[in-house]
């Protein structure tokens, strides 16, 4: 087995089922006939199975060291390390010189931080079997996280010479030959790679990647063009060539990538911390750029979107704000200038910008879509109507202005139209999970829970991971006063969304009517640490320890709840006595 490092392929299995030395000869039959199924069971993935079958040949044939290997294997693959390694350790004892399960029991040892246990059994391995390709890439492995790069570009050229094809052990001896310093050699590694990889976007892409670390910026961007060319449209793979197209003064080559890379950005937003990285790597390049030539329209008006992506408006609007005059005939600059403005509340001044848009470019029924937003932001639906159906006058073909409308109508209690509008958007683009929420939102309404559940329904078909459809669901379940429905849907909203206090709340709720009262608090507790203003968690909570007996606790909960209302009473007062 191979200790996972910077690229390697999963265990072949034809290796791991190797023949063992030491098989016992006298094997009961029925043993190997459960022997045989396991490993069947085990390379067809059934898990669960194939230890079944192991665990009977065990029970038959003690003595055999490759049922305890593959038990061992199982464990490993299933997180119970410790079974894993007393498995490994019997196989060893039955057979010290059966290398496959050494292997095995250092690459646990490692995955446990135990490094130095784990060199000691490759290296034994190593002396049973000086050829053995797992202990010497294995090997080569550790010592480089060691930073032993001498020691790790020994043991992987051993690799290298026993599997001159291997991908995995090249590439990590490149990078041992660059840590030491030995360009020439890593370059000719590197090039050797490419050759091998030739259609293997991975493999180029973390050449190239190597390469641009090494200050080989030339190579480094003939091998992330060719990953770009295999692999278009990878975040990772455009800005590594924006990078080395930069770094070798290619400026017009790293504007094409990082302009490319917003542009798939903004078709595929994303909400991770890669995402959050990726948008930083392009801002500073795009920084940089400016540094080093003239600043351009083009130039400044893609780094405004990437500070837009990165939701620091008013930086975006100081930059462009700098390319006015560049941009007063350009319908794209009005419109961006137009959604930063909606960001920080400025509507007029938004709903202004992409009335210019609107004006250059009449077509674009994006402009109209995020004129309409702009409106339903600030409230007036009425308006947002008008537009839309000026923009569908126009472009009757667009899911996003159908959709757009059917939020419209729906905040204006046009239920009926909304569900017109959300079926036309659905007509274009089956998958808009969105409007199958809003769909069934609107059957709510029109009091048609039926077809609500069935619109909520293909909202998680068309996307499983869309976890307000759960959660209406649940709610549409909890109305119905089928709690127990309600409750896998609400679990599967805090597993997809762990921040949501109305799921945690839900739970609670429903534990304490099921008189699971240490969930219940869990759950309510959950809620109020996620909002720490929800009333009825407090509330709900207040009365969970009132029944427990807390009275401290309880009216410490139930005395928030009483505060808030009265903040709200006083709210509401001063709005029905206005100014005096």
């Amino acid at each position: 087995m191979r200790i996972p490092g910077g690229t390697w392929k999963a265990l072949a299995l034809g290796a791991l089922l190797g023949v063992c030395p030491a098989l016992a000869q006298d094997a009961a039959a029925g043993a190997a006939t459960s022997l045989k199924a396991g490993e069947d069971y085990l390379r067809a993935g059934d898990l669960r199975a194939a230890e079944e079958k192991l665990l009977q040949s065990a029970s038959l044939n003690s003595k055999n060291p490759q049922t305890y290997n593959l038990l061992g294997f199982i464990c490993d693959q299933t997180g119970r390390s410790g079974l894993a390694l007393q498995y490994y350790k019997k196989a060893l004892q039955l057979s010290p010189s059966f290398t496959a399960a050494r292997n095995n029991l250092g690459a646990a040892y490692f995955r446990q931080g135990k490094p130095s246990l784990a060199v000691d059994q490759f290296l034994q391995t190593l002396r049973c079997r000086p050829s053995d390709l797992t202990a010497n890439y294995n090997l080569g492995l550790i010592y480089t996280q060691q930073g032993s790069y001498s020691k790790a570009v020994n043991y992987l050229a051993k690799a290298h010479a026993i599997a001159p094809d291997d991908p995995a052990v090249l590439l990590n001896l490149t990078r041992g030959y660059f840590a030491l310093g030995q360009s020439d050699q890593g370059l000719k590694a590197a090039l050797a790679m490419t050759r091998r990889a030739a259609n293997d976007a991975g493999i180029l892409f973390s050449v190239g990647v190597l390469l641009l670390q090494s200050h080989l910026y030339e190579p480094a961007r003939e091998c992330l063009t060719k990953a770009d060319e295999l692999a278009p449209h990878t975040p990772g793979v455009m800005l590594s060539l924006a990078q080395a197209d930069f770094l070798s003064t290619h400026y017009d080559g790293a504007l094409d990538s990082v302009d490319r890379f917003v542009a798939a950005f903004r078709q595929d937003p994303q909400e991770s911390d890669s995402a959050a990285a990726y948008l930083e790597v392009a801002r500073k390049l795009l920084s940089d750029l400016r540094e080093r030539t003239s600043p351009s329209f083009r130039m400044d008006y893609t780094l405004g979107e990437i500070l837009f992506l990165k939701k620091q408006y008013d930086e975006a609007l100081q930059v462009l704000s700098a390319q006015a005059e560049n941009g007063k005939d350009k319908a794209e600059y009005f419109n961006l200038l137009g959604m930063c403005h909606a960001e920080l509340n400025q509507f007029p001044e938004a709903a202004q910008a992409v009335e210019k848009a609107i004006a250059l470019e009449g077509g674009r029924s994006l402009y109209y879509f995020n004129l309409a937003s702009i409106y339903q932001r600030a409230g007036d639906n009425q308006s947002a109507v008008k537009i839309l159906e000026r923009a569908l006058a126009r472009d009757p073909d667009s899911p996003d202005s159908y959709f757009s409308l059917g939020l419209s109508q729906f905040n204006l209690g046009n239920y009926s139209g909304a569900v017109g509008s959300f079926e036309k958007a659905l007509l274009m683009r089956p998958d808009l999970a969105q409007a199958q929420l809003l769909r069934g939102r609107c059957y709510e309404k029109l009091g048609e829970p039926s077809n609500a559940l069935e619109a909520y329904r293909r909202a998680i078909a068309s996307r499983p991971t869309y976890y307000p459809a759960y959660f209406q669901l649940a709610e549409l379940s909890l109305r119905g006063g089928r709690a127990e429905e309600a409750v896998p849907l609400l679990q599967q909203v805090v597993r997809l969304n762990p921040a949501h206090a109305d799921a945690h709340y839900d739970l609670g709720a429903i534990y304490a009517q099921q008189g699971r009262i240490s969930e219940a608090i869990a759950e309510l507790e959950k809620a109020i640490s996620i909002n720490t203003g929800h009333e009825a968690a407090h509330y709900q909570l207040g009365r969970l320890y009132a029944r427990m007996g807390n009275r401290e606790k309880a009216e410490e909960l139930l005395n928030f709840v009483t505060a808030e209302k009265e903040k709200k009473r006083e709210k509401y007062q001063e709005k029905i006595s206005g100014p005096d």
